[in-house]
């Protein structure tokens, strides 16, 4: 079974997992400490997600990237993250309709996102992505190594999901451990 992963909000209420624009609406709070995330790159906000006809503020991220690989790097550098726990969420749950893969255009593109760029759904496309990219260890060794913020998922492919979600009973993760976390 494959799986693809979110990381537990640190101010996470109730078991739904809200887009941005929801939660603004559910919890403005949270949105505001979420929205921030966005500091300097505001423009992605704007961005519009063609083959899902909504909004980058209107989708779930996901990535098909188990955390453990982020740790790898990170215990090289003795980074501690500012969340440890995913829910481990299982292809099948997600609707794949309303799901896509974005994979990163080789350049650096914030204005937009092309078709092109976006792949349908499945436990095989999940499976060809679920590494994380080579290019991405470099940037992490990069800005690790000389003390820079960085960007979480710079460069892993997105899993995006158009609309809530409900977390109820799912399996949680801790990274920086071999072993399975359940709550």
């Amino acid at each position: 079974m494959e799986y693809v992963y979110h990381r537990i909000p640190p101010n996470m209420e109730g078991p739904i997992l809200y887009t941005l624009n929801a939660l603004r609406l559910v919890n403005p709070e949270a949105y505001d400490l979420h929205v921030n995330k966005y500091e300097g790159r505001e423009k992605v906000l704007d961005i519009r997600i063609p083959t899902l006809d909504c909004m980058w503020n209107d989708v779930i991220f996901m990535s098909p990237v188990h955390p453990n690989q982020y740790q790898e790097v990170y215990d090289r550098f003795n980074y501690t993250p500012f969340g440890t726990r995913f829910y481990k969420i299982p292809v099948e749950m997600l609707d794949h309709e309303l799901t896509r893969i974005y994979v990163h255009p080789p350049k650096k593109e914030w204005h937009s996102i092309a078709p092109e760029h976006l792949e349908e759904f499945s436990p095989e496309s999940v499976r060809r992505h679920s590494m994380l990219p080579k290019e991405t260890i470099t940037y992490f060794e990069e800005r690790l190594g000389n003390g820079l913020n960085f960007l979480v998922n710079y460069k892993v492919p997105h899993v995006l999901y158009k609309g809530n979600l409900d977390v109820t009973g799912l399996e949680i993760i801790s990274i920086g451990t071999k072993e399975t976390v359940l709550d």
